[in-house]
């Protein structure tokens, strides 16, 4: 991606966000519109194909404001909402956006796009110092931007249905489980179930349910576990106090990883459950110093 510019970061940004659009959505609506149960190979390489190129447009953009636990579930929301924004607004002809030989007799480092608040920015520190980016008070309100604008009719040639697509319907659950299960199941949904509640469709809430409903198994089985281990006694019983912790450690990362990367869950839902499965994982590795500590020093004196 060449962030080199103002024009050339704006480029970049639209070039590759209709690239994934023609690989992503378009092939997808394909698929659905034919009687196969599952996508071909080559369906599938495009798709991926067109993820990669959602994936080099959010190089456009600063996250660096964002809280680094969220940036990977926060990145393709609002990647997606600048270009709905994008889409709908009027935008000057590239031939008018800075480039960099402008930008070297500027005194200021920045531009605006006309009629907005949506600014590219130069980065002055870090690996990335020199390129222009959307910048980080411009990311953070993508959310405000994206909602004033969201009633306005697309403009000819935009890429309408992607971010419908993406933020309500459960293509993560889909391409996961697509060696097994049809993706169709799951894209054809009824429209009830894309009902949004705190910005997260209904089936997303079902999907949380579920993950966490696990997780809480499994660290009631640890207990269980435990409690076996204690009963039957013996030198190694005070080492099953280890069970919860780990397991506590190992369920709230893999919870966080399939929430984020499977269901995508983001908003203040999203950032409130990564945050707290985090939170439990550090107290979980906490809790196994301590017991891991009391376990050995017990052993130490049974000697």
């Amino acid at each position: 991606m060449d962030t080199s510019s103002p024009r050339a970061t704006l480029q970049s940004f639209i070039d590759f966000m209709n690239r994934s659009y023609a690989d992503g959505y378009m092939v997808v609506r394909a698929y659905l519109a034919s009687p196969r149960l599952f996508p071909t190979p080559e369906e599938m390489a495009t798709i991926r194909l067109g993820q990669n190129m959602l994936r080099l447009a959010e190089r456009a953009l600063d996250f660096s404001s964002l809280p680094p636990a969220t940036v990977t579930q926060s990145a393709h929301r609002l990647t997606m909402q600048l270009k709905e924004v994008l889409d709908r607004i009027p935008i000057p002809p590239l031939e008018a956006v800075p480039d960099a030989a402008a930008m070297a007799n500027t005194e200021f480092k920045r531009w605006t796009l006309p009629g907005t608040e949506i600014r590219i920015t130069r980065i002055d520190t870090g690996i990335r110092a020199g390129e222009y980016l959307f910048g980080p008070e411009t990311v953070t309100r993508i959310p405000a931007f994206y909602q004033r604008i969201e009633h306005l009719p697309y403009k000819p040639g935009s890429s309408e249905g992607l971010y419908g697509l993406a933020a309500y319907s459960p293509t993560g659950v889909a391409l996961a489980l697509e060696p097994w299960v049809p993706p169709r199941w799951f894209l054809a949904l009824p429209q009830w179930a894309l009902s949004p509640f705190l910005e997260q469709p209904l089936w997303r809430w079902v999907g949380i349910a579920v993950v966490l409903g696990i997780a809480l198994m499994f660290f009631q089985l640890s207990y269980r576990l435990r409690r076996r281990w204690r009963h039957k006694g013996g030198r190694g019983a005070n080492w099953s106090n280890l069970l919860r912790p780990i397991t506590l450690m190992l369920v709230t990362p893999t919870a966080a990883v399939i929430l984020d990367e499977v269901f995508k869950v983001s908003g203040v839902v999203g950032k409130t459950l990564t945050l707290s499965l985090w939170t439990l994982f550090f107290v979980g590795a906490t809790w196994l110093v301590w017991v891991l500590g009391s376990a050995i020093a017990e052993g130490v004196i049974a000697i």
